[in-house]
């Protein structure tokens, strides 16, 4: 499956769902918090719930400007099979949601037959992979930021970006390629 295909069966993926779990790296930097944060808003359009995770969130002012912000919780959800989709971003790998016992113990479940239907996983990242363990991967290493691959989400499925998912996007890109100045940088 091509990149466009990709993003699309995940937009279908995700518009289909009414509880939609979001998680990113234990400790977030700005990318983090700001994939976050667009796919909130993103998400939100469509009509579904939207629970935001991270470990260890950071605290103070240093990233009271990402928009979205507040809604993100320290506090890992209850129950992982009350959503229908996670969409894991930005960690690289398992071990760096957080998640990782409750998400191994959900894939092992279903394996066995003890359990009948688990949230669909999807991972947007920039990172080199580490293993595979998602229904749907969506990763570019030749990618900035993750709100890149976000970018091109929005853009291979028509979908409006609004100044709270522009100012996302430009804040992790700003802050992953350090305003421009790394390499990873690209016109």
């Amino acid at each position: 499956m091509n990149l466009v295909d990709k993003l699309q069966n995940a937009c279908s993926i995700i518009k289909d769902a009414k509880n939609v779990l979001l998680v990113s790296h234990v400790s977030p930097d700005a990318d983090a918090l700001a994939s976050l944060g667009a796919m909130t808003e993103i998400i939100r359009s469509f009509g579904a719930d939207v629970y935001s995770y991270a470990d260890r969130k950071p605290s103070g002012a240093a990233y009271n400007f990402i928009p979205r912000l507040e809604e993100v919780s320290g506090q890992a959800p209850d129950d992982l099979l009350a959503f229908d989709v996670i969409l894991i971003l930005d960690c690289g790998s398992i071990s760096r949601t957080g998640l990782e016992a409750r998400l191994r113990t959900l894939l092992k479940a279903e394996k066995e037959g003890r359990i009948l239907k688990r949230p669909y996983l999807i991972e947007f990242d920039h990172h080199q992979a580490q293993e595979s363990y998602t229904d749907l991967e969506i990763r570019q290493p030749e990618k900035a930021s993750t709100t890149e691959i976000i970018y091109h989400f929005l853009t291979a499925n028509n979908l409006e970006i609004n100044k709270v998912v522009a100012d996302c996007i430009l804040i992790g890109l700003m802050t992953d390629t350090g305003h421009f100045l790394h390499a990873n940088s690209s016109r």
